[in-house]
């Protein structure tokens, strides 16, 4: 059996204004596999995993430097009304 994988959409502009001249058309791909749930196929699951891992480590070490941030203030505010 064959599947069909939405990849995006087409559209026809005018030559001199570039303005959409007709409503978009979907473009699909075929493939024997068929799509999960998320509608994704497994590799491109698999990429999104692999990309959203390294986002979280990104966001984990800002998230720890601006603690770091946050208390050197809240230590600098103190030092300043004790003197």
């Amino acid at each position: 059996m064959d599947y069909y994988t939405p990849i995006g959409f087409a559209v026809m502009r005018d030559p001199v204004t570039g303005n959409p001249a007709k409503e978009t058309i979907p473009i699909y791909a075929k493939s024997k596999t068929p799509p999960t749930i998320s509608g994704l196929t497994k590799s491109e699951e698999k990429v999104l995993t692999d990309v959203s891992g390294v986002f979280v480590d990104v966001f984990r070490c800002y998230a720890n430097e601006l603690k770091k941030v946050k208390n050197t203030e809240k230590a600098e505010e103190k030092g300043a009304l004790q003197k």
